[in-house]
């Protein structure tokens, strides 16, 4: 049996998934579950959230919910995917975001399967990942290649078995949540993220899912 977990990497919090019990040969049924620790200050998501700092002449980086409260605030960096391919100087450091990219997303998947095996007795090095509907193929490949270039604990690198629109995976999320009103129709849904909006278009025929098409815009959010 294998596992996939699914991650929606946010600009502001980012929530990883999956799927129990899916069939395989047909991709369908399942119960999705979330892989966010139990604790309080997750009930948000993992704070997609970077800090960077000199502390006793060393370089300290930190990741996640530390990273959300750590200081000086001025030296907190989110919005990850706004920031790709792109560099600053911070207290004399020069961070270069895909690198910061990449450890994150190591932070998110280990995060993921530590509550993975402490709740459901399984791991994964295999992700489906989300991506902004305006990045084009060329951005997107170059999302996977940092993806991939995270491991876990045990060594293994993480593999990227698939990706997904972003707005498409919050309508299917939508669809899997209730109950199907008739067995032909369309769905628009939006998908407000912390720093970009999405929309899509769906038709349903016969418990059969299309994309008819998305849009986005990824320099407006929730976090504006």
């Amino acid at each position: 049996m294998a596992y996939y977990i699914g991650i929606d990497f946010g600009n502001v919090n980012t929530f990883p998934s999956f799927i129990m019990d899916m069939n395989l040969q047909t991709r369908r049924g399942g119960t999705p579950l979330s892989l966010l620790p139990a604790e309080t200050g997750y009930n948000a998501g993992i704070p997609t959230t970077y800090h960077v700092a000199m502390r006793a002449g060393r370089l300290v980086e930190t990741f996640g919910l530390p990273a959300s409260t750590a200081s000086p605030a001025k030296n907190r960096r989110n919005l990850l995917k706004r920031r790709f391919q792109k560099s600053e100087t911070i207290d004399g450091h020069l961070v270069k975001y895909d690198e910061v990219i990449t450890k994150m997303i190591e932070h998110i998947v280990r995060i993921a399967n530590r509550t993975m095996q402490q709740n459901y007795r399984q791991t994964s090095n295999e992700i489906a990942l989300a991506y902004p509907v305006e990045f084009t193929h060329a951005q997107m490949q170059h999302l996977i290649n940092l993806a991939e270039k995270a491991t876990l604990e045990d060594g293994r690198h993480v593999k990227v078995a698939g990706t997904i629109r972003e707005p498409a995976a919050a309508a299917l999320a939508y669809l899997g949540s209730i109950k199907a009103p008739k067995d032909n129709y369309n769905v628009l849904v939006y998908d407000l993220g912390g720093g970009t909006f999405d929309v899509s278009i769906l038709e349903i025929s016969s418990g059969v899912i299309e994309v008819l098409a998305t849009a986005g815009n990824n320099h407006l959010g929730g976090d504006d």
